[in-house]
Formats: C-alpha cells, sequence, structure tokens
C-alpha cells in the first residue's frame, strides 16, 4: 500500500500545470503586461500631439499672416501719407512763390463804325502781384453781344482758353517781373454780323447797339513748373447818361464816331472768372 501511496503521489507530482495564460498574467503583474499595448498607446499618443502640432503651427501661419498683411497695409498708409505731405508742401510752397497775373481793361479809344463793323481800342493792364516772375504773358478775348448769353459766353471761352494755351505753349507774350505792369494795347471789333445777331426788337426799334461784352483771359506761367495759368475776365460796355432800357449797355446807334467819354467797362459780377 505504501508502495502504491508513493507512486500515486509522483504520479501527482509529474502532472504538467494546465494554468491559462490569463492566469499567467495577472501572476506576471502589470509590469508584464505584453508590448503590443503600450506601443497602440504611444503610437495614439503621438497621433494626438502631431495633430495639436499641427493646428498650432496652422494658427501660427495665419496670425503671421495678419500681423504681415496689417504691417505691409500700415506701411503703404504711411508711404501714402508721406506722398500727400510732400505734394501739400510743394503746392503750398508754390502758391506762395508763384506769378499771380491780374488785369484791368480800360477803353483807349472811341468806338468808331467801319465797313464791316465797329471798332474800338483796349488797353489791358496786367500786373504781376506775386513773388517770381511771370513767362508768357499774353491777352486772349472776345466781343460778344449780350442776346446769346451763356451759349455765346461759354462758347468765347473756350476758344480764347484754347488760343490762350496753344500761345502759352509756344511761348508768345511777355515776361512781369514781381510787381511789374505793362500795358497790352488791342484793337476790338464787334462785326456787322455780330451785331445783327444780337439785336431785340427794343434796341432796333429805340435805334441802340446790342448789348456786348468782353470776355476773355489773360494767360501766363510760371517757372516753378509747365502749367498754363489764367485770370478770367467779362466786362461789360455801359454809356453814362442815356436814358433807355438798364438791362442792356444803353449805347445808342450812331453815324461814325461814339466819344469814349461816355463809356464805361464794367466788370460783370454774375460773371466768375477763372484764376488759377
Amino acid at each position: 500500500m505504501a508502495n502504491e501511496a508513493m507512486e500515486v503521489q509522483i504520479s501527482v507530482l509529474e502532472i504538467p500545470s494546465q494554468s491559462s495564460p490569463t492566469d499567467e498574467i495577472v501572476g506576471k503583474g502589470v509590469s508584464q503586461v505584453p508590448n503590443w499595448v503600450t506601443w497602440s498607446n504611444i503610437a495614439s499618443l503621438g497621433t494626438l500631439i502631431s495633430a495639436l502640432a499641427t493646428l498650432v503651427i496652422a494658427w501660427l501661419t495665419l496670425t503671421s499672416a495678419r500681423h504681415a498683411k496689417a504691417s505691409a497695409e500700415a506701411a503703404d498708409r504711411s508711404a501714402k501719407l508721406a506722398e500727400n505731405s510732400i505734394v501739400v508742401a510743394k503746392n503750398a510752397y508754390i502758391a506762395s512763390e508763384r506769378p499771380w497775373v491780374t488785369v484791368t481793361p480800360t477803353l483807349s479809344s472811341d468806338l468808331v463804325k467801319e465797313e464791316h463793323g465797329i471798332n474800338f481800342g483796349v488797353d489791358y493792364a496786367v500786373k504781376n502781384v506775386g513773388n517770381s516772375p511771370a513767362l508768357n504773358v499774353h491777352v486772349v478775348y472776345e466781343v460778344v453781344t449780350l442776346k446769346v448769353a451763356q451759349d455765346q459766353y461759354s462758347g468765347a471761352r473756350q476758344r480764347t482758353d484754347q488760343i490762350g494755351e496753344s500761345g502759352a505753349g509756344e511761348h508768345m507774350g511777355v515776361q512781369l517781373f514781381p510787381s511789374e505792369q505793362q500795358i497790352i494795347r488791342w484793337k476790338s471789333p464787334l462785326t456787322n454780323d455780330e451785331i445783327e445777331k444780337g439785336h431785340n426788337d427794343w434796341s432796333r426799334e429805340n435805334g441802340y447797339l446790342p448789348s456786348f461784352s468782353i470776355i476773355g483771359s489773360v494767360f501766363y506761367q510760371s517757372a516753378f513748373d509747365a502749367e498754363i495759368y489764367r485770370t478770367g475776365f467779362k466786362f461789360n460796355i455801359y454809356a453814362f447818361g442815356v436814358r433807355g432800357n438798364p438791362s442792356i449797355s444803353n449805347v445808342p446807334d450812331f453815324e461814325k464816331t461814339y466819344s469814349k467819354r461816355n463809356l464805361v467797362l464794367e466788370s460783370c459780377s454774375s460773371y466768375k472768372g477763372t484764376i488759377n
């Protein structure tokens, strides 16, 4: 019996263990967790960090782009302000130092009736009231009647401006130093055709000439730039001591001459001559 018991004991001891893999894991402890679990966690963490880094880089890029754009816009504004300041300073300097020419016409002769119309002399006193010489100073004008009013005046201004600018471009005219004045003399014709167009029923029936005016500009240039400057004017011709229609010039028709002592040139208050 004793031998049988021993054999049984030996047989029991020789039976191999049938423990499961789970038991082995528990028995070995946490430190013995298989490698695939650890590497999976590390990979997930790496993906998260990479995504966060991408977001951070994108935000930094966007912020840098915004700052760069804002800096560029600020620099552009500063450059424009500086440029505008230079232009303003230059214009202010030119305005204070450039020539400024005034013009004052006076009748220098009687009205004289000739074959083709009426002629009369006008002296244009042009004066430089600026601080530097005025170059190529010349006067261009037309004599127009009142009947066609604004259309005629606008046409006269356009024609005289075109001629005046062309003359300045060709260096026509005189030179005026600061405070200097010169007289530019012209004969001013009022043609028979212009007189006929200017008549209205009242002037024709009452023996008056149609109202007429001198319209034009004095043109000149400066040494500071290539601009063509002008001072525009319009003067109506009136007769003294004649009773008639107060809305017209009241110059009576005449045979040969009409004395300049009975005439006056009056600046038109409703006409704003160009000064630039």
